[in-house]
């Protein structure tokens, strides 16, 4: 019985990778694929899918299985570590959202290499022509093609565009596949034996392919909350009830909101926000999270008494000296933290670099108002640059150019940031890794 390892590149998707599996264990003929190991890489998307779940139906089919959990998606990523583990001569690398529709006897995809001494990749069929570049869809690999690139991709670019052309010291085919002169790949067999079934998954999915050049594709993303505007969230009508102005009222957030937190609506945890006004958004929060533990931070000198589940902390801002009182009691972390103060840049940003080290590993600090015109705050002596022009920069090129943040502050931000998401160019949501 032939053994060799596999290689997956998934998302966390597990009815998908359950029906990839099914299939291709059942028609593979002449391989046990309890005897083989596989590295399978899970990228977090959709994010609200525990990955585990897909790890757990991989290990109904293989012996030995070996996940990756990254934290960010990356195809091109995912191709070098699942390549860079493997170890045997040959690897079966298969995606994650294919079927394999007929038999296919293992034993004559290997004889292959066997008939020709430069054959570095024998692919299944998956449409009517067949394949002039060395594909990454389901197919035998040899080591001299698999090892030679392991590690050696560009993240930024890819897989599949670099792996065209020379690259590695490999010759790469043309578009003729006369074995004989190039030996490089075979498309088995002469009839389709593939269904691409990822394709109507995304098209139901909350995911979609970005609007980047085709080189630049390295990660399917999800789609942003949608807007609702005929069918109010529960969010929003406890919104609206309370006359807050995130709700239809005025700006709209909850049904953003909504889609992050409706999974923990009744889970104990604690919250910050920046921000009295008259307390509608208190009361809103308190109604829709039943077990939260909340604290408001205002610059009123008077604010309303504690009760067992709020708190309350008469502090500016743009004092850390003042903000700290927010942990006299209780040191512990946050998992949301909501910015709703004064709007002023200078502001904004003074408090998401002292709270971001306040907020809990996976936890959401949200930034209101973006594009309100308030400020400067003379106190700093300096300009902040827009807090959303500081955001969108970051996500663009990595680099958080904040004027009066600290070199250690900013430092620890890009270390710990996980992403950032800008909704209507008005309230940000960023999550820390």
């Amino acid at each position: 019985m032939i053994t060799m390892d596999f290689t997956t590149t998934a998302m966390a998707r597990p009815d998908i990778v359950n029906r990839t599996y099914k299939s291709f264990s059942e028609h593979l003929k002449g391989i046990d694929l309890k005897k083989c190991r596989l590295f399978i890489n899970i990228d977090p998307l959709p994010s609200d899918i525990d990955r585990k779940e897909v790890t757990q139906i991989a290990e109904k089919y293989f012996g030995e299985v070996y996940p990756n959990y990254p934290e960010k998606a990356n195809f091109t990523a995912a191709c070098n570590w699942v390549w860079s583990n493997a170890k045997e001569e040959y690897i079966f690398n298969l995606e994650d959202d294919w079927l394999l529709l007929k038999d296919v006897p293992m034993s004559h995809l290997l004889e292959y290499f066997n008939q020709h001494a430069k054959l570095m990749q024998v692919n299944l069929r998956a449409y009517d022509y067949v394949y002039t570049t060395l594909p990454l869809s389901p197919s035998v690999i040899h080591e001299r093609y698999y090892k030679a690139v392991a590690g050696k991709l560009d993240i930024k670019i890819n897989p599949e565009v670099q792996l065209r052309g020379e690259n590695f010291g490999i010759k790469m085919p043309s578009p003729s596949l006369n074995i004989s002169s190039k030996g490089k790949i075979i498309t088995y067999p002469k009839e389709i034996i593939l269904q691409d079934i990822g394709k109507n998954w995304m098209k139901k999915s909350g995911c979609k392919k970005p609007k980047v050049k085709k080189g630049k594709f390295i990660s399917w993303v999800e789609k942003q909350p949608s807007i609702q505007t005929n069918t109010q969230t529960h969010l929003t009508e406890i919104a609206d009830k309370y006359l807050c102005d995130k709700g239809s009222i005025k700006h709209g957030y909850t049904t953003i909101y909504e889609d992050y937190f409706k999974h923990m609506r009744n889970d104990a945890f604690k919250m910050l926000e920046i921000g009295f006004g008259k307390g509608a958004s208190v009361n809103m929060w308190l109604e829709y999270f039943p077990n939260v533990t909340l604290y408001c931070v205002d610059i009123a000198k008077k604010l309303p008494e504690d009760k067992n589940n709020l708190k309350f902390i008469s502090a500016n801002q743009d004092s850390i000296e003042q903000m700290s009182k927010i942990f006299e009691n209780d040191t512990s972390t946050f998992e949301i933290v909501l910015d709703d103060g004064s709007h002023k840049a200078e502001d904004q940003m003074c408090s998401f670099g002292y709270l971001f080290t306040h907020l809990s590993s996976g936890g959401l600090y949200i930034i209101e108002d973006l594009n309100c015109k308030r400020g400067p705050n003379a106190k700093f002596g300096i300009v902040e640059k827009k807090v959303i022009k500081i955001l969108k920069e970051y996500n663009n090129t990595g680099i958080f150019d904040s004027k009066i943040l600290t070199k250690e502050q900013i430092e620890y931000i890009k270390t710990h940031i996980s992403e950032v998401k800008i909704y209507k160019n008005k309230i940000a949501f960023i999550r820390k890794k």
